[in-house]
């Protein structure tokens, strides 16, 4: 075990924030087991299914209009 730091992730049914911890493997890699659990990539700040629906509204819509449905 490394350390412990905070992750936020945006969902379609608002944020969640979650803590997570950095473990360090034999080959000295750095690893978070939750995030590699879950399939949440690194920078990763939206759920795939934000950003499908994100896609979807800016299409119909300008980048502004989207951004306030989206609030």
């Amino acid at each position: 075990m490394k350390r412990n730091d905070w992750k936020n992730v945006q969902f379609i049914f608002g944020p969640v924030r979650y803590r997570r911890t950095l473990m360090v493997d034999q080959e000295s890699q750095n690893h978070y087991l939750l995030d590699d659990w879950l399939g949440i990539r690194n920078y990763q700040r939206h759920n795939p299914l934000v950003e499908v629906k994100e896609a979807e509204l800016a299409s119909k819509c300008t980048y502004r209009g989207a951004d306030e449905l989206l609030k």
